[in-house]
């Protein structure tokens, strides 16, 4: 090949690369204030290819573009997750969720610096199997009795605090995916459904009290005031029962973020 074919090789390379880098989503205006108290809303993605976030975190922002819980989000410094921003996004077009996500990584990595890397570490895990020889469910997961499919019907849940300083959450018309998502978030931990149901459910389940993170269900269970109602609750309420073990868990670091310029 030539000298005039090889510069012009390179030409089109550069050409199409800057032609990529060009195409990756970004959003034409970016507002981000410190927020120091205030009622959360978001993070979340709007029609028109805008993004909004009220009183929230660094933490928060990434586990809404990684889609993670928050167990799976570590490191960074203190602010990472005690500082609160009001952030407003607006692309100036029509976009998709994930290109949204897309846009709001792209601006935390221009306005927070943030860099971030994968790795597995060890950690508590939890399966999740039935607690009776019968293989029956206990008194407060049913099979949901009502059409589902009907207008107006369909997956709801709600989650609340009750006067005691208990969680009361109640499915209906859930898959087991539901309420195993809803024990990983109150353990900080991943739960595997070996259940082997099937079907749409409805549940309830109330407990008291808070596990903390990485305290294994043997531990609990001697300490009353580490919080063993959830297993317990689990068990007599639901017929099932979560067992305890240590394996690995994909977890995102936060390796470094900088404050960002507010404007």
């Amino acid at each position: 090949m030539n000298v005039r074919l090889v510069g012009l090789a390179l030409m089109v390379g550069s050409a199409a690369a800057l032609a990529a880098q060009s195409s990756e989503p970004a959003f034409e205006v970016v507002s981000i204030k410190r927020n120091l108290g205030s009622f959360p809303v978001g993070p979340e993605a709007r029609q028109g290819g805008s993004f909004v976030a009220t009183f929230a975190s660094l933490e928060t922002i990434v586990r809404f573009v990684y889609d993670l819980p928050s167990y799976r989000v570590v490191g960074g410094a203190e602010w990472v997750r005690r500082d609160r921003f009001d952030i407003e996004a607006r692309a100036g077009r029509d976009a998709s969720a994930d290109d949204i996500k897309r846009m709001v990584l792209a601006m935390l990595k221009d306005r927070f610096q943030l860099v971030v890397r994968r790795e597995t570490r060890e950690g508590p895990i939890y399966a999740l199997v039935m607690a009776r020889s019968d293989k029956r469910p206990g008194p407060n997961l049913r099979p949901s009795a009502a059409d589902c499919a009907a207008p107006g019907r369909g997956e709801t849940m709600e989650d609340r605090r009750t006067p005691n300083g208990g969680v009361s959450t109640q499915r209906t018309c859930a898959p087991m995916s539901v309420l195993v998502s809803s024990l990983s978030n109150a353990l900080q931990a991943p739960v595997e459904d070996k259940t082997t149901l099937t079907g749409l459910w409805d549940s309830d389940l109330s407990y008291t009290g808070e596990r903390r993170r990485n305290v294994s269900a043997e531990a609990a269970a001697r300490d009353p005031n580490d919080a063993p109602a959830l297993l317990t609750a689990v068990q007599e309420q639901l017929g099932l029962r979560l067992e305890s073990a240590r394996g690995p868990i994909d977890v995102l670091v936060i390796e470094s973020a900088a404050q960002p310029t507010e404007n």
